[in-house]
Order: structure tokens, then sequence, then C-alpha cells
């Protein structure tokens, strides 16, 4: 977790990724403008005394100075959001989990594969929102939020 911590971003609340916090080295023959990566880390030594977060990693995340737009801003913070929301999920599933006898590693890998594959479907349904700029905006963000305060 250490390591991690010297070039991630974590979530919380009012945390705003800048296109300053975008450290990798730009892939100038990829057709994208650019890569943003976020993840979930389990920290603990077991299911019993472990927990997940959210992270933004800068040295994973590139963007090209001429790509720089509002659209991959909200981009960034949207993906951010939704990885808190499936990372709360995931914390709650855990405690669930302590109350099971013999609840091993195993087992929370299995649900983080689960977690994971809910994030990327509901990443995806969002990614389809289609609404003018302003609306898609305020319509994802009420959404976010709304999930976001379900596992508080």
């Amino acid at each position: 977790m250490f390591f991690l911590e010297q070039h991630s971003i974590f979530w919380k609340e009012g945390v705003e990724i800048d296109f300053d916090d975008f450290k990798g080295e730009p892939d100038y023959d990829s057709d994208n403008d650019y890569n943003m990566f976020h993840g979930m880390v389990f920290h603990g030594e077991d299911v019993q005394t472990g927990s997940v977060r959210a992270y933004f990693d800068q040295s994973k995340s590139w963007i090209k100075l001429d790509s720089i737009t509002e659209k991959i801003k909200l981009s960034v913070m949207v993906r951010f959001d939704i990885y808190e929301i499936y990372t709360r999920k995931f914390n709650h599933r855990i405690e669930e989990m302590r109350k099971i006898e013999h609840t091993s590693m195993a087992d929370l890998e299995q649900e983080g594969r689960i977690i994971y594959n809910e994030l990327k479907k509901f990443e995806e349904e969002v990614g389809q929102i289609d609404l003018p700029f302003e609306e898609r905006k305020a319509f994802i963000f009420s959404l976010l939020n709304q999930k976001l305060e379900e596992f508080e």
C-alpha cells in the first residue's frame, strides 16, 4: 500500500482530479487522447481486518496536452465516483462476509470479481446516457450522488 500511495489519489469527499494529476508519459502513437487508471485496492491482512479503497493512479494516467477539455475532466470524475460507489458496495459485502465463519481470501477475491463486473456494467450504462453536455453532467452527478449515499 505504501508504494501505491506515492503515486495515487485516494477517493474522499470533495476530491478533484486535475489535469496536472496525469503524471504518466502520453502515448502519442495511440489514437486515444488520454488514459485514466482507476482502481480498488484491498488493505489488510484478511477478511476480518481489511477494507477496500478507490484510487486514481497518477503514474498510469496520461493526457495529450492538446486534448484537455471539460468533457475529459467530467469523464475522470465520473469514473472516480463510480469506483468509489463500488468500493463502498464491496466494503458492505465484506462486512457481511465477516459474519460467515471460515470466510477466506479466496471468497473475497471471488466477491471482488463480481463487484468489478457490476462496476463495468454500470460504467457502460452511464457512458450510454445521451443528453446534451450540461444536462448529461447534471443527470450523471445526481445519479452518482444517489448511489454514493446508498452505501455511506
